[in-house]
C-alpha cells in the first residue's frame, strides 16, 4: 500500500510545486501549506470469450493550497486510461489516455475517507488509432479497511537556507464501483475492490531562501 500512497502523494507535490508562488525575500519567514484528497481506481476485466481484456485506470485529486496570508485556494485534476488487447490476436485494440481540470463539484468527498463520488467528462487520445472521444465518468468509492497513516517531518539546510516540512498521509483500501464508458464500451462492468482513497496534508515553514 505504502508506494502507491508514495506515489500519488508525489503527483500531487508536483503539482503542489508547480503553482506555488516564490519564496519571500532572505531572512524573511515563509509558510506554504498543502493538502489533497486522491480517489484511485485499477480495473481489469476479461470478457466471456477469454480472448479480450479490458483495463481502466482513473484517478481523481482535489487539492489545497495556502500561502498565508493570502486566501487558500482548490483546484481539481482527472487523469483516466482505457485500453483493450486481444490476447487471441495478440493485438492492442485501443490504448487511450487524457486529463483535465476537474471542478471540485465533480468530485464529492464524505467523513474520513469514507467515500468519495467522481462524475466528470474527460476527452482521450487513443495512440493506435489516432483518434480523440470522450470518456464518461460515474464512479464511487466506498471505505473498506482501515486507515494507514505515515508520518514524516523533515528539516533541511543548505547555505543560510531553513526548510522545516511536515507531511501526514492516510490511505484506506475501498470498493469502487460505477461506469467508466466511451457512450458504446463499459470498462468497468464489475466493481473494483482494489481500488484506494488517500489523503495528504502537510506544509513547509522556511526562512532565510532567496
Amino acid at each position: 500500500m505504502k508506494p502507491m500512497i508514495k506515489l500519488l502523494a508525489a503527483f500531487a507535490l508536483l503539482l503542489a510545486t508547480f503553482g506555488q508562488p516564490s519564496t519571500a525575500s532572505a531572512g524573511d519567514v515563509s509558510t506554504f501549506k498543502w493538502g489533497s484528497v486522491t480517489a484511485y481506481f485499477p480495473f481489469t476485466s476479461i470478457d466471456p470469450s477469454g480472448c479480450l481484456i479490458t483495463s481502466a485506470t482513473v484517478g481523481g485529486v482535489e487539492e489545497r493550497l495556502h500561502t498565508p496570508p493570502g486566501k487558500a485556494s482548490t483546484s481539481g485534476l482527472v487523469y483516466v486510461q482505457v485500453s483493450l488487447f486481444n490476447l487471441c490476436t495478440d493485438t492492442r485494440v485501443l490504448n487511450a489516455f487524457g486529463s483535465a481540470p476537474l471542478p471540485t463539484s465533480d468530485l464529492k468527498i464524505t467523513g474520513n475517507l469514507s467515500s468519495v463520488t467522481l462524475t466528470t467528462t474527460v476527452n482521450v487520445f487513443d495512440q493506435i488509432s489516432g483518434t480523440f472521444f470522450d470518456v464518461f465518468i460515474d464512479l464511487t468509492w466506498r471505505g473498506t479497511g482501515e486507515i494507514i497513516r505515515d508520518r514524516t517531518h523533515d528539516v533541511f539546510n543548505f547555505e543560510g537556507c531553513h526548510f522545516n516540512i511536515r507531511d501526514d498521509l492516510a490511505s484506506r483500501s475501498a470498493q469502487a464501483s460505477g461506469t467508466i464508458s466511451d457512450g458504446t464500451i463499459n470498462f468497468t462492468p464489475e466493481p473494483s475492490i482494489s481500488a484506494t482513497i488517500f489523503a495528504w496534508q502537510g506544509g513547509e515553514v522556511s526562512h532565510g531562501c532567496d
